[in-house]
């Protein structure tokens, strides 16, 4: 997670605030960031990529590597 993002979740937290309120302002900071680097992922499949069977071996050996 970058520093700003540490920094903008954070500060809007309150000593009052519930785990599921914590949940909720957090997942409303993170899920659209999410779907824009899916997207971008996605992006890649454009005709104006190429790729060999090689790279697409090194993509899925960092996606183990990197737990996602």
């Amino acid at each position: 997670m970058q520093d700003e993002e540490k920094l903008e979740e954070s500060s809007t937290a309150s000593p009052n605030e519930t785990p599921e309120d914590k949940f909720k302002r957090i997942a409303n900071l993170r899920v659209p960031n999410a779907i824009k680097k899916i997207k971008l992922i996605g992006n890649l499949s454009a005709s104006a990529y190429k790729y060999r069977q090689s790279t697409g071996k090194i993509c899925s050996s960092y996606r183990c590597a990197s737990g996602v």
